[in-house]
């Protein structure tokens, strides 16, 4: 499959926002991408912005927002592409101490109302903790050179029919000897 067709979306670290759109057209960006006609896109948008707690905001400029609110943006943005996986990096890293708790149960709510597997990479182990046992979550442990773990048994809720089967066989056979697997280099 064309990478422009798999729907998948990510969340960085840094929101990386297009400074040049306001709010409702960095969300909407994606279905601009798709072809989507403009008043469907504001509505759509604005709709994700009510979700993550910014419905006033779609008019703004991005440059006036702060890091938490930058960060929602971005998930809405990753969510109105109606992804099967969602990537998160390290995407309460940069959010001020105080908000990122809120971020974080914000995260979980929208990732259960849509019921989108998630993938989260994190250094902090209480994130990963806390969110690595939510149901549809891949909770991963790489280092240098290793292979990530993930919990067996559990297929990527994403998947289905052959897909599912293939990445249960991927997990089940990790550790027999010459089996291919990926590696992290982070």
């Amino acid at each position: 499959m064309r990478a422009h067709r798999r729907r998948i979306a990510v969340i960085f670290q840094e929101p990386r926002l297009l400074p040049h759109l306001d709010v409702a057209d960095n969300v909407a960006f994606a279905l601009r991408a798709a072809g989507v006609r403009r008043a469907e896109r504001r509505r759509r948008a604005r709709a994700l912005l009510d979700d993550v707690g910014l419905g006033g905001f779609a008019d703004r400029r991005v440059r006036g927002l702060s890091g938490g609110e930058q960060q929602r943006v971005a998930l809405a943005r990753a969510l109105c592409a109606e992804p099967d996986l969602l990537m998160l990096d390290e995407p309460l890293a940069a959010v001020d101490p105080n908000r990122r708790e809120g971020l974080r149960r914000l995260i979980v709510e929208l990732q259960r109302a849509r019921g989108v597997t998630t993938l989260l990479i994190t250094h902090d182990r209480t994130e990963a903790a806390e969110l690595g046992e939510q149901p549809r979550w891949r909770a991963m442990r790489a280092r240098r050179g290793h292979r990530a773990s993930l919990p067996r048994g559990r297929a990527p809720a994403a998947a289905s029919g052959g897909r599912a089967r293939r990445a249960s066989a991927r997990e089940s056979n990790a550790d027999r000897p010459g089996h291919r697997t990926s590696t992290s280099t982070t």
